[in-house]
């Protein structure tokens, strides 16, 4: 059986078709070989949730004579209808377990030679399909494949991984349903599957156009300006950005934080590691998943996901879910006992102190909080404010303003922070002024720190 989909075109020794929805030839039945002069016969099947207008369609014969209308046997649909039609709501697939948009399903187990089986039905409109398993021991094999079950030698996909971290992408999906399973080439347990779909408008990601940027130009009403005038010049400047989804910060992430040697993985803050995307929270167990970070501490003054600066990448770091909830919300300042997992960083009952190599990219974060956040806007994010000492949880305040400055000096801008700082000019369309141009925290914060 063979599936065609535009804009395929498909040239066969008895037929052609031009198919723009997903179409089952199941059988062609015809009289003497090669004798056009016969009438084939063809058994079809729509494998999708909209009808066909099967009058859109035509055949042609060796001698490329056309048959308007699909004038044959047909054991789908009503021959006089012209349609091909099916409601997935009616097709019961006896054995599977359905997945919804974004749902996972969590503690999955099988013994060796078993397989878990899943559907999941795509509307109209569906953009790119994603199927991630992760997490767990021993080994599944996850296959997928369009309208009919997948074989271990008949799929659309297969990742043919050791162990369980195996995703499968789709990105030129067909409305209609697929089939998903999880092959147990060695018993597993403790597995994570996840089904994720994107639609048009779903859609985002880099903008290719805010690749490149000028200094002199993107910076004209800032330069030569100080103190007050500055800090409102470059407010003015990066505020208004794109606000982004809570779900689009993690491929925003996986963008900015990439690993430049490995682009299935991201560089996680504090402790450097280098993890796989897919091996992130709500799609993982593991207690070496990831998290999003929020440098500035979202109970510092935006507890709400609708507020700007709960989104804003500019301050949203990757980093290992158990190190992420030793940091919690204390301020930054220096820390008390090392943190095992993530040595060089330290922590006590009201302060957090990053490792040296990154000191600085924690400051220069929180520095742009406080410029880009000034309560005067419409992000619904207060007046941010660095503050000398420590804090309170609800205060849209966040210490050490001193400590921060300390680090700021003492490690400079790196040419990651420059990638990770265009990357999310892409995406979110504003920039960090205190990597662009690093004096300017001195100009702003030196004299309150003397």
């Amino acid at each position: 059986m063979k599936i065609f989909t535009l804009p395929l075109m498909l040239l066969l020794p008895v037929f052609a078709f031009n198919v723009n929805a997903s179409v089952f030839m199941s059988e062609a039945l015809y009289g003497t070989l090669n004798n056009d002069a016969v009438v084939e016969n063809i058994e079809r099947f729509n494998a999708g949730c909209t009808e066909v207008d099967l009058s859109q369609y035509r055949t042609t014969t060796n001698s490329t004579q056309f048959v308007a209308d699909w004038p044959s046997i047909d054991k789908a649909v009503n021959q006089d209808s012209g349609l091909l039609t099916i409601n997935c709501d009616d097709r019961k697939a006896t054995g599977y377990d359905q997945l919804d948009n974004d749902q996972t399903k969590v503690n999955l187990s099988a013994n060796t030679g078993q397989t878990l089986k899943y559907i999941a039905d795509l509307p109209v409109g569906v953009t790119q399909v994603s199927v991630t398993m992760m997490g767990g021991r021993g080994d599944g094999d996850l296959y997928l494949r369009q309208g009919r079950e997948p074989r271990l030698d008949t799929h659309d996909c297969a990742s043919y991984l050791t162990g369980n971290n195996e995703q499968c992408l789709v990105t030129s999906p067909t409305a209609g349903r697929y089939y998903i399973n999880i092959y147990a080439y060695e018993a597993f347990s403790d597995v994570s599957i996840v089904f994720q779909y994107l639609t048009e408008d779903d859609k985002t990601g880099p903008d290719k156009s805010h690749s490149e940027y000028d200094f002199a130009t993107y910076y004209a009403d800032a330069i030569g300006q100080s103190g007050a005038a500055l800090k409102d010049r470059l407010n003015v400047i990066i505020k208004g950005h794109k606000q982004l989804s809570y779900r689009e910060v993690w491929d925003g992430l996986g963008y900015a934080d990439e690993d430049p040697a490995n682009s299935n993985n991201v560089i996680l803050l504090y402790t450097g590691r280098s993890e796989p995307k897919i091996n992130r929270v709500g799609m993982s167990h593991s207690l070496d998943a990831w998290n999003r970070e929020h440098v500035w501490a979202k109970s510092h003054g935006f507890p709400d996901s609708n507020m700007h600066a709960y989104t804003d990448m500019h301050h949203l770091r990757p980093a290992d879910v158990t190190v992420n909830s030793s940091r919690g919300n204390k301020d930054f300042a220096l820390g008390g006992s090392e943190i095992s997992e993530a040595p060089g960083n330290y922590v006590d009952s009201d302060s957090f102190e990053p490792k040296d190599d990154i000191k600085g990219d924690v400051a220069r974060m929180v520095f742009y909080m406080d410029i880009r956040y000034e309560g005067n806007d419409s992000s619904g994010t207060p007046n941010l404010t660095i503050a000398n000492g420590i804090t309170q949880v609800g205060q849209a305040l966040l210490g050490d303003r001193c400590m921060l400055l300390r680090w700021h000096q003492q490690d400079p801008v790196s040419d990651w922070e420059r990638r990770r700082n265009n990357r999310i000019f892409e995406w979110q369309k504003n920039r960090n002024p205190f990597i662009d141009n690093s004096a300017w925290v001195s100009d702003l914060y030196a004299q309150s720190c003397q």
